[in-house]
């Protein structure tokens, strides 16, 4: 990345991923950051970390490399990063819907018709409101995050907002396209563990007006904890009214049967498959023109696979 970069640029993006110690610590000292952002830490790659504060502290090397007259950007509303301790002579610019923010999320919605999500968000020097194309909750943190970059480098609220509301999803991240059966699809298949799950299953529940279907695949490289994160999952995303739920692969399977086995109120109805195939098997004739599905799984289950066996039964002609 840093050798392609063109030499007339000013300034240049790099995401640094991770899942054991010290990787970030190498990638900030080869790249040297002068603005630095963590977006959250989550339950991912606990086979390499171990816990949530291993995350922490793994992602935190990212801060801890910083110089003087670099710029933290700090999400406050995450204690793991908001108590870090910083290197002396950083800049910090906070970041997050906590009043005390400098940059503050005040709102986000998902438009129930267009599906777009809607931010309003605060700077010292102005509100400035967007429309992201896709749909996300979390894209509107993003956003945020993008924003609190922006005041770091002193640029322009307003043109700020423009530029990150022109934002497009790459590749299958919470990426909406049309499905077969004129099903509408978010298709957020490139990844996932319980948080970024979470988090798109709510932004599903968040979307009013149609049948809202949540299909996902297992959440990978969790470690000894991945059984009871897995029926986390589920638990969760049985709060959220939605009109049908599907899991593709082993780990589901199990949470689901131990759920159901308890008694927990709906966890009978999921339907379970061994794996993403199967489960468009298992789900088509559940399916309707107009469904609004969620793809989430982690990489090594391909949940996109699903749209290439679905067959969606025809709506009944009128007359």
């Amino acid at each position: 990345t840093l050798l392609a970069t063109p030499p007339h640029a000013h300034a240049l993006v790099v995401e640094m991923g991770m899942n054991a110690f010290g990787e970030i610590a190498l990638l900030q000292d080869i790249s040297k950051p002068t603005v630095r952002l963590i977006t959250n830490v989550g339950a991912a790659h606990l086979e390499g970390v171990g816990s949530l504060d291993g995350v922490a502290r793994a992602k935190g090397e990212l801060f801890d490399g910083a110089r003087p007259g670099d710029i933290c950007c700090v999400n406050i509303d995450d204690p793991r990063i908001r108590d870090r301790p910083l290197p002396k002579g950083v800049r910090v610019v906070t970041y997050g819907r906590s009043p005390e923010a400098q940059v503050r999320l005040l709102s986000a919605r998902v438009d129930g018709s267009t599906l777009a999500t809607r931010f309003e968000i605060a700077t010292a020097t102005a509100t400035v409101r967007g429309i992201l194309e896709s749909p996300g909750l979390h894209l509107a943190h993003n956003a945020t995050a993008a924003m609190a970059v922006a005041v770091a480098l002193e640029l322009d609220p307003v043109q700020a907002a423009e530029r990150v509301a022109s934002y497009q999803p790459v590749g299958m991240r919470q990426r909406l396209q049309s499905g077969p059966g004129s099903i509408q699809v978010i298709n957020d298949a490139y990844n996932a563990n319980p948080l970024s799950t979470r988090v798109s299953v709510e932004t599903l529940a968040a979307v009013a007006g149609r049948r809202r279907v949540a299909l996902l695949g297992d959440m990978l490289e969790l470690g000894p904890n991945e059984d009871s994160l897995h029926e986390e999952a589920i638990a969760h995303v049985l709060t959220q009214g939605l009109d049908l739920v599907g899991t593709a692969g082993p780990r589901f399977a199990r949470a689901r049967d131990r759920l159901a086995s308890a008694g927990h109120a709906g966890a009978s109805a999921v339907l379970s498959a061994p794996d993403a195939p199967a489960l468009a098997a298992l789900i088509s004739a559940r399916l309707a023109p107009g469904d609004l599905v969620l793809l989430k799984g982690s990489r090594g289950v391909a949940m996109e696979s699903v749209l290439e066996h679905i067959a969606v039964p025809e709506a009944p002609k009128e007359g």
